[in-house]
């Protein structure tokens, strides 16, 4: 998946035929596994995001794109149900300025 995230929506159909697989096969495969291709998308985006923000100087929109987010409004949201804060919040309380 992480692969995959170049701007554009990542979606099972695209997963699944990279794998070779039908959607729902894939599907199948991801329920055995205990996980989904949802939780695991946002398991995918939420720490690639973390690494973005921690280790390059990209703005939250770029970021947004990068990890197939339509809008910076809705990787905001996203960010903020799995951190509790912005993306901008969480790289200022992890990499404090100096005065």
């Amino acid at each position: 998946m992480r692969k995959r995230m170049v701007g554009e929506p990542i979606t099972i159909a695209r997963i699944a035929r990279d794998l070779a697989l039908t959607p729902r096969t894939l599907q199948r495969h991801l329920v055995k596994e205990g996980t989904g291709y949802q939780p695991l998308l946002d398991d995918v985006r939420r720490t690639t995001a973390q690494r973005l923000l921690t280790a390059t100087d990209l703005g939250d929109a770029e970021i947004a794109f990068l990890l197939g987010f339509a809008e910076l409004n809705s990787f905001t949201r996203a960010f903020r149900g799995w951190e509790g804060t912005t993306p901008r919040l969480w790289r200022a309380r992890l990499l404090p300025r100096s005065a």
